[in-house]
């Protein structure tokens, strides 16, 4: 992934350039508010457009609902010429605890084995979606939460 950033008086512009290992390479252009006093920035987050999906999407900030987070996408389809409304409930702990450490342990004076761990946990959330089309989206989509556990590296290191 390549970034490239600009910082003007009032917006901050970035083009990103990446390329998943599932789909083809694509740019993306965020404008976002740079003054952080400002009105717009009161209520909007950024300016999202993916030209090879012909896509571009307005995203609010997130709104403090007690525990909750709710945030708002108005997206446009050039493809289909249709709009669209997203949003997301979560809580105000974000994903989750996310642990990554490094561990090591001597086996003996010249052998030592190193182990790289990460623990991720997240909380359960729902996301919605209005309008973009026949069949483009589910109206409700909860995600129930989970954690995940792994072993990312090990490596043994002997000492001569």
């Amino acid at each position: 992934r390549l970034k490239l950033k600009h910082k003007l008086p009032d917006l901050a512009l970035c083009a990103c350039y990446s390329k998943p290992w599932h789909a083809k390479p694509r740019w993306r252009f965020t404008v976002k508010p740079a003054k952080p006093d400002s009105i717009v920035n009161q209520y909007v987050r950024s300016l999202l457009v993916v030209p090879e999906l012909q896509q571009a999407a307005l995203y609010s900030r997130k709104i403090n609902i007690s525990v909750f987070r709710l945030q708002f996408v108005l997206g446009f389809s050039l493809k289909q010429k249709a709009p669209s409304l997203d949003y997301r409930l979560t809580t105000k702990w974000g994903d989750g605890p996310r642990l990554k450490r490094k561990e090591q342990v001597r086996v003996s004076d010249s052998f030592l084995v190193r182990a790289k761990w990460n623990l991720e946990a997240h909380f359960p959330d729902m996301e919605g979606h209005l309008g973009g089309g026949a069949g483009d989206g589910t109206a409700v989509d909860v995600d129930y939460g989970g954690a995940s556990f792994e072993i990312s590296q090990i490596d043994g290191v002997l000492e001569l």
